[in-house]
């Protein structure tokens, strides 16, 4: 199985309670995914188990598969508002990741998240929150670097649906300041999840607007967007 799916990591780092949202996983094996390309439909088992799943998480919610989640197509793919752009959006996961260059197996699972609203500064993208959210590499239980998720050029560089408030910039360098206490916290569960993981991992954290971090998402370290300055930076990433 792919190293970097959910399926793989999330039970490992589910005994350390950390903060995170609520999550049901729903395993489809990925033949079954992967027929939505051809046009052909989940089994009536397959789209009972979702909703099933989905009315525990509520509406609305947060769904991935367990490799993608596709943000940047925020209200066509991960962000779910109503059991009517459940079955959809799940289309448009899969093509999705038909487009990009996976390493190892493709998925095999819907993931359906509780929606956690974040403290967003401004919406880019296709709606998509763009909120405080970390990028933490560690390996064998130390904090190798960490960095703003969202860098200037990632936002400047996009196509947007909406318009950008003007002051974008300012508004982006304002959350992506990284204080002392938020540096602490954040690597104590770094240190901790690449504790039980072996190699080096990137560990992405978002800041709800209830005011607490949250673990979003996990993948190998080699094959995470790293930034070229950064002088520990992965060969690969």
């Amino acid at each position: 199985m792919n190293p970097n799916s959910l399926l793989v990591w999330f039970p490992k780092v589910e005994a350390l309670r950390l903060p995170r949202p609520r999550t049901k996983i729903v395993k489809v094996g990925w033949r079954f995914l992967t027929n939505l390309y051809d046009g052909k439909r989940l089994s009536a088992n397959t789209v009972s188990e979702i909703k099933e799943a989905a009315e525990e998480i509520g509406y609305p919610l947060f769904m991935r598969t367990d490799l993608v989640s596709a943000k940047h197509s925020w209200r066509d793919s991960c962000y779910v508002p109503s059991q009517d752009d459940l079955l959809p959006h799940i289309g448009a996961l899969v093509d999705f990741e038909g487009c990009c260059f996976m390493m190892g197996e493709p998925s095999s699972a819907i993931v359906l998240r509780e929606y956690v609203p974040l403290s967003a500064a401004f919406t880019a993208f296709q709606g998509m929150p763009v909120a405080r959210e970390r990028r933490y590499f560690a390996e064998g239980g130390k904090v190798l670097c960490h960095h703003p998720y969202w860098p200037q050029g990632a936002i400047e560089e996009a196509h947007h649906s909406d318009a950008l408030p003007d002051d974008w910039k300012q508004r982006l360098a304002a959350i992506n300041e990284e204080d002392e206490a938020e540096i602490a916290e954040l690597s104590g569960y770094a240190e901790g999840i690449t504790s039980v993981l072996a190699g080096a991992w990137s560990v992405d954290f978002a800041y709800a607007s209830a005011g607490k971090w949250l673990l979003i998402d996990m993948a190998l370290a080699a094959q995470s967007w790293h930034p070229e300055e950064c002088p520990v930076r992965v060969e690969g990433a």
